[in-house]
């Protein structure tokens, strides 16, 4: 596996290599300790993820290059990863973004909604599409959009939803236990 990881870390940048990442390495498979910390690999670039209850905080290189960002797979009815929402830093100094990677068979138009129940969506439109999928994404520039985010209890129903190439509605639910500690713990790496 490591192999693969380090293949796969050489060819593509972060957002894609924690795609990547995050169906070979789930917080399903991973210790439940909330701050378990493995290294995926010993030759450059150098991985490290951190489980933080239903995310990981995957990071790639070291300092002072170091990219980091927060993950959560998203499981279809059947329990396979289906989805990936990321929360990270595209670069130094530059505020978070929410992005959601999806299967490539979608439509772009309507882009894709993180549906939170007793508060407005949020609407994030596709940008690209790869054959690794397609993203979705926009700034949390605010710390006020952050602490939407953070401060949303556990029980909170949330779901990432977006539509088929088909036109089909497709709905993932999103677990945000763990997200407030990866918002720590990716405030800790830019700082």
């Amino acid at each position: 596996m490591r192999a693969r990881l380090e293949a796969i870390a050489l060819t593509l940048p972060l957002s894609l290599f924690a795609a990547a990442l995050i169906t070979t390495v789930s917080p399903a498979n991973a210790k439940d300790a909330p701050s378990g910390v493995s290294s995926q690999a010993a030759a450059a670039p150098e991985v490290t993820t951190a489980t933080y209850g239903d995310w990981m905080v995957v990071c790639v290189g070291s300092a002072p290059a170091q990219r980091c960002e927060g993950l959560h797979s998203l499981k279809n009815p059947q329990g396979q990863a289906a989805a990936v929402l990321a929360v990270g830093h595209p670069g130094k100094g530059q505020p978070l973004r929410l992005s959601l990677r999806v299967p490539v068979s979608v439509t772009l138009a309507p882009g894709a909604t993180l549906v939170i129940s007793g508060s407005d969506p949020i609407n994030l439109p596709f940008g690209i599409c790869i054959p690794q999928g397609c993203f979705a994404d926009g700034p949390l520039a605010t710390p006020a959009a952050v602490a939407r985010l953070r401060d949303l209890p556990i029980s909170t129903q949330v779901t990432a939803q977006w539509q088929d190439a088909a036109g089909t509605k497709i709905e993932l639910p999103v677990s945000f236990k763990g997200l407030s500690a990866v918002f720590d713990r990716l405030h800790e790496l830019e700082g």
